[in-house]
């Protein structure tokens, strides 16, 4: 039988079961919940657990595949990239190989993936303002890890570090999706209409970010 491994009871409503970035089981319930209805609805639960739990063992050997060390390698916009370490000051690309400092290579890869980030996404950004007519009034790579994008209510754009790491045509979503929220500010059907228009397989480029977003966790 499939047991929690934290159980969090508050004033909510309804009992959800969810399993964290460390693949853990989490309970959250209502204050009043016994361990026989938390029990119940886990049992009630167990298959989907067990799917989640054996995507989370796939997606683990993923993420072991890519490493900040000598010989391994990471992902830049949607492509694998060697790392090598060297007796160097700062950090080079050529070709698909990443050379980094070996004093401290993940402050490095940092600053290389904001910098290519910062350009990237303000060209791709421009490009689709010309193209949808929606500007915004700044472009900001953040370190967010719970969202790949955010539009505020004075049309700024940030979007995340982590991201300089999908495909381009991912990317490509991503910053339509945020330039959209300059028109409209939820996710009506008037929203991804005309995220639709830009985008039309947006949905096939969204369940992309859904089924890989535990990359974010690379760097």
């Amino acid at each position: 039988m499939i047991k929690a491994d934290e159980i969090i009871k508050s004033k909510r409503k309804t009992l959800t079961v969810s399993l964290d970035r460390d693949g853990r089981v989490i309970v959250r319930a209502p204050k009043y919940y016994s361990d026989k209805q938390i029990n119940a609805a886990l049992a009630d639960s167990e298959n989907w657990i067990r799917k989640q739990l054996a995507k989370y063992e796939k997606n683990k050997q993923i993420l072991n595949s890519y490493r900040i060390a000598d010989g391994g390698k990471m992902l830049l916009l949607g492509e694998d990239f060697e790392i090598r370490f060297a007796d160097i000051e700062s950090e080079t690309v050529e070709g698909r190989t990443i050379t980094l400092p070996e004093s401290d290579p993940e402050k490095y890869l940092k600053a290389l993936y904001r910098r290519i980030a910062k350009n990237y996404f303000t060209e791709r950004t421009n490009r689709f303002a010309a193209v949808t007519g929606l500007t915004p009034s700044s472009v900001r790579v953040t370190g967010a890890k719970t969202r790949w994008g955010s539009c505020s209510a004075k049309k700024s754009i940030n979007f995340s570090l982590n991201l300089v790491m999908c495909p381009p045509e991912v990317i490509d979503y991503v910053i339509v999706h945020e330039l959209c929220h300059i028109k409209y500010m939820d996710h009506s059907k008037l929203f991804w209409n005309e995220v639709e228009k830009h985008i039309p397989d947006y949905k096939q480029r969204r369940k992309w970010l859904k089924d890989n977003r535990f990359i974010m966790d690379l760097i």
